[in-house]
């Protein structure tokens, strides 16, 4: 935890952060305008003072733009990075900062949401493939693990195995934001330096683009059962399926369950006034509910 910012340690912290923008630009390919950024600036703000009404009344909440966690971690990587930089989220770290992108993420079970396994995000080539070149490059050699940040620590600890069993180790780690609890598990079971820019003890901890319906929990295609299919033409031609967090607020964010109604009408209501400023801007916004299992599952194609 060296360099790092422990924010209110005796408060439990629920944390938003405001990624709509880099999310659009850099993991849905979509060149948003200035001016449209600017909007969706502005409607991430009201979103944001509106939901932490939802949330729990003892919690400190606090929201970040995602330009402070891009910076703060640069800052970091300046004092603390080894020769070679490997980053798992391109949203906030785009091409350039990093030396290498892995494209994993947690893959979730439609039938069962508390089940999970790790996988290539949506899109990307498959993981196992990644990890094949990332092999080649870097077998033998020490890196440095770029990530946006740690909840509970699974994630980062499934990643930092993932590379030491292709012979590449990772000799630090460097986070934009995490919990305080799952700085000390990573440390404790890797014992490998940690720096992040600001460290809290999470209630929770969500990125706006889960819950404006742009993204959410990742579904394989392959897994979702067919008679779980509602729309059989929109399934065949989506090839990015998700769960918005509306689908279960109180369980995936930490909504207030008697607030439960007014969480998902504030995020479809602001996915509308999303959906308006990229129609503005010029581009088509095709989302549509393809299937509902233990929850409802969408796809989402943004045009020209």
């Amino acid at each position: 935890m060296k360099d790092s910012e422990i924010v209110n340690p005796d408060e439990k912290t629920y944390l938003l952060t405001k990624d709509i923008v880099p999310t659009l630009k850099y993991r849905l390919n979509v060149p948003i305008s200035v001016g449209s950024e600017a909007k969706i600036e502005r409607l991430e703000n009201q979103f944001i003072n509106q939901f932490f009404d939802y949330t729990n009344k003892g919690n400190t909440n606090v929201h970040l733009n995602h330009s402070e966690l891009t910076n703060g971690a640069i800052d970091l990587l300046k004092k603390h990075s080894s020769d070679n930089i490997i980053s798992c989220d391109e949203v906030y770290f785009p091409n350039g900062i990093a030396d290498d992108y892995l494209s994993i993420t947690r893959i979730t079970d439609p039938g069962n949401p508390s089940n999970y396994k790790l996988g290539e995000r949506p899109g990307n080539i498959p993981l196992k493939t990644q990890l094949n070149v990332l092999e080649q490059k870097y077998s033998g050699k020490k890196i440095t693990l770029l990530d946006i940040g740690a909840f509970g620590g699974d994630s980062i600890l499934d990643t930092v195995s993932i590379l030491n069993d292709r012979n590449i180790t990772v000799e630090n780690i460097v986070l934009s934001v995490s919990n305080i609890d799952a700085i000390n598990r990573i440390n404790n079971e890797t014992n490998l330096d940690i720096y992040s820019h600001k460290i809290y003890n999470f209630d929770d901890w969500i990125e706006l683009r889960d819950l404006f319906g742009i993204d959410g929990r990742k579904i394989n295609k392959t897994e979702v059962p067919s008679n779980a299919i509602t729309s059989q033409q929109e399934f065949k031609k989506a090839d990015k399926l998700f769960a918005p967090y509306w689908e279960n607020p109180v369980k995936w964010a930490t909504v207030e369950p008697e607030y439960k109604d007014q969480a998902i009408e504030l995020s479809k209501s602001t996915f509308g006034e999303l959906q308006k400023i990229l129609i503005d801007d010029g581009f088509n916004v095709d989302m549509n509910k393809v299937a509902k299992d233990q929850f409802g599952i969408w796809s989402l194609n943004i045009s020209k």
